[in-house]
Order: C-alpha cells, then sequence, then structure tokens
C-alpha cells in the first residue's frame, strides 16, 4: 500500500487496495488470516487495535447464548482442521446463527474455492478498516487546534507538494 502512496482521494486508496488484494498469494492471504482472532473468540478481544476492530464487526456474535458460542467454538476447529487457516467472515452486521449457518455451508467448499472465499472476505474486512481508518483521521484533523491553512500545508508537504503546485494544477485542470 506505502508503494502507491500518496493517494489523491479515499476512492483510489480503497482502488490501490482492491489491485493490491487480486494480486496476494496463498501464502500472502494465509499470513493475513493468521492475524484474525476467531469469530466469536471473546478472550482475544482487547489484545490489539485489531482484536477491538473483530469485536466490533463480530458484535452481535459475542453477545450470543453460550451453547450457540459452543458451536461456533466447535465449528471453527473443525474448519481449521479442514482447511488450515482460520474461519474468516465479514461479519459486520450478522448474529451468530447466520455466521454459524454460512460457516457450515463453506465447510463444503473444496480447499481452493475456500481459499478464494476467505481471501474476498478479508479483501471486505480490510477495505472496511480502511474506511475507518481514514474516517478517525479525519476526526483528528478536524479536533485538531492547527489552523486549517497549516493542516493542509502539512499535508500537502507530507506528500511533496506545495499551495503553488496545488494552484498550478488545478489552473490546468480548468484551462
Amino acid at each position: 500500500m506505502a508503494s502507491g502512496r500518496p493517494y489523491p482521494n479515499r476512492t483510489e486508496l480503497l482502488r490501490f487496495a482492491d489491485l493490491k488484494f487480486r494480486s496476494l498469494t496463498k501464502n500472502d492471504w494465509l499470513e493475513a488470516f493468521a492475524h484474525h482472532p476467531r469469530i466469536g473468540d471473546i478472550e482475544a478481544v482487547g489484545r490489539s487495535k485489531e482484536s477491538n476492530w473483530s469485536s466490533e464487526e463480530q458484535a452481535h456474535s459475542l453477545k450470543s447464548r453460550p451453547e450457540i458460542l459452543n458451536e461456533l467454538a466447535d465449528m471453527n476447529q473443525r474448519y481449521e482442521r479442514r482447511f488450515g487457516h482460520i474461519f474468516l467472515i465479514d461479519a459486520a452486521g450478522l448474529d451468530t446463527s447466520e455466521i454459524l449457518a454460512r460457516l457450515k455451508l463453506r465447510l463444503r467448499n473444496d480447499p481452493y474455492d475456500e481459499l478464494r472465499t476467505a481471501g474476498e472476505h478479508q479483501r471486505l474486512i480490510t477495505r472496511s478498516r480502511l474506511v475507518k481508518m481514514l474516517a478517525e483521521l479525519a476526526e483528528e484533523v478536524e479536533s485538531s487546534d492547527a489552523p486549517v491553512e497549516s493542516t493542509e500545508t502539512e499535508f500537502l508537504k507530507a506528500r511533496g507538494r506545495t499551495a503553488e503546485s496545488e494552484a498550478k494544477q488545478k489552473k490546468k485542470k480548468s484551462a
């Protein structure tokens, strides 16, 4: 992602992220999967910013009855034995019953198709987290005591540009 900087806007950042995701290898995917807590793993919550995001994304599943969480844990183990990696799903807005049903369905996949399915869920999760990070950054800039002009100057400077170069670009575009 760093190689594509600077990104002119959110749309380009997300487009580049999608492009990068499509070029990942099996080992890249497996490495990314290894950094996720298991779905429904209450003990993993709070260990890192990523696990906090996971707990937000899995909020419905973390509120389930113990017997459902136990079944989810059992199914997670079956999934890991079958595919060699954790079950990954874009869980935002899904309750435990929906997650469990999808896990059971995906246990029927062949390993190649499942890797691609889990990879697509990884892409969706990452995309959602990028949007969250951008929103947090925008909030920090909004609440900063620095005058807008100096914030903009710092933003441009960090990207190797100046207010003058930006003005020239705008003038070229409008001509």
